[in-house]
């Protein structure tokens, strides 16, 4: 009798140190919950950005650009981007004062890659994501610089330069790598910061150089998040493997 009532006393201690410890843990992910809202799962995504370019091998002329994209979300780390970017690129020349302007649609896919959960469960409203991707852009437009070319005063070499009827527009390759700074200000809704380097052709900004063309973009993101899930009264939570 003597020993059952010790298994009894060992079974019910066991029993109540893993009723504490579960109750540990499901209050240490109630905290989360509350501090962050929302677990993140696999979800679509839309974002608008504006902002500001340059093209830093003319000028670093700064002049207004708006992007739209959507994407999806695999993991809470690992994603795909369809991002369309464009509007107006101004450059100038070293030897003259003048400026002239062309029009460019800019289109990416990309990879984002969350650092701040890469390795581990989501933990709070920023995120600070990774974006590398590939595509092209077309650019059109570039009478202004046709006109400038046509006074002969540009002392540059403009042999690549596309202004005549053979070579009127412009398709090149888009590199892209970058970073997106990202706050949640509600279960579906973040607002961010992006910053990004874009590797073009040489032609982009209608001079030789011997070297790739750089553009640079600045913009401000708003994104709305499809399929996000409110932590449950269920106190259910997503597992994570080891």
């Amino acid at each position: 009798m003597q020993i059952k009532k010790i298994i009894l006393s060992a079974m019910l201690g066991v029993a109540t140190t893993g009723s504490f410890a579960q109750g540990l843990a499901n209050d240490a992910r109630d905290a989360q919950a509350q501090k962050q809202g929302y677990y993140s799962q696999p979800y679509a995504f839309v974002q608008a950005q504006g902002g500001l370019n340059s093209t830093l091998t003319s000028g670093n002329i700064m002049k207004p650009t708006f992007s739209i994209a959507g994407g999806y979300m695999f993991t809470h780390a690992v994603g795909l981007r369809l991002h369309i970017n464009g509007m107006n690129s101004k450059n100038d020349f070293d030897s003259i004062d003048n400026i002239y302007q062309f029009k460019y649609i800019n289109s990416n896919l990309d990879l984002m890659v969350n650092l701040t959960n890469l390795g581990k469960k989501p933990n709070g409203p920023f995120n600070v994501y990774l974006v590398a991707g590939a595509g092209l852009i077309y650019c059109w437009n570039n009478e202004e610089f046709a006109r400038i070319a046509r006074t002969g005063v540009i002392k540059e070499d403009i042999s690549n330069a596309w202004i005549n009827k053979s070579h009127k527009d412009l398709i090149s390759h888009n590199i892209r790598a970058g970073l997106l700074f990202d706050y949640d200000i509600m279960k579906n809704v973040s607002v961010g910061a992006e910053f990004d380097f874009n590797n073009v052709s040489d032609r982009f900004d209608s001079r030789y150089s011997g070297s790739s063309d750089w553009m640079a973009t600045g913009q401000i993101s708003v994104t709305y998040k499809f399929g996000h899930k409110a932590y449950g009264s269920d106190r259910t939570y997503p597992t994570q493997k080891k």
